[in-house]
């Protein structure tokens, strides 16, 4: 049976949710940083949308050493890490510019025609929201601990 564990959330705006978790699917752990929207009806849970990322728990520590990376400097514009999930899939924490003003992008990209291009499945958010990033990555840190 799959299962799902929240480790935290923020509100983005009115209308996102930012959640942190793990769950298990086919057998295998995985966390997640995933959007959430709210439900149709009034009092009904928040609902995931497919904007967000997932990976193996096994390279949890790599995503976490990139946002503490990214924590050091939050204006410099640049590449952070990847993530190779598989030889044609790869996950991609970056700091960039869109409209002048400064996101932090954690987002999958695939391998297409032999180069890698990103998908919708990853998550933008301004620079003032990393000290919630960092503490949604720091409860989804224990909670990776007690399943690892």
């Amino acid at each position: 049976m799959d299962e799902t564990r929240f480790a935290s959330n923020f509100l983005k705006n009115a209308s996102e949710m930012v959640y942190f978790g793990v769950n298990q699917w086919q057998g295998k752990w995985r966390c997640f940083i995933r959007i959430y929207y709210p439900g149709p009806d009034e009092g009904q849970d928040w609902l995931p949308t497919k904007k967000g990322i997932s990976l193996d728990i096994d390279h949890f520590p790599a995503l976490q050493d990139a946002l503490l990376a990214l924590g050091e400097d939050l204006e410099t514009e640049r590449e952070i890490a990847v993530i190779n999930q598989r030889a044609d899939q790869e996950i991609r924490i970056s700091l960039g510019n869109f409209k002048n003003i400064k996101l932090i992008d954690i987002r999958t990209y695939v391998k297409l025609d032999g180069e890698f291009r990103p998908t919708q499945k990853g998550i933008s958010l301004k620079t003032a929201f990393f000290p919630q990033l960092w503490n949604g990555i720091e409860k989804l840190a224990d909670l990776v601990s007690d399943i690892h």
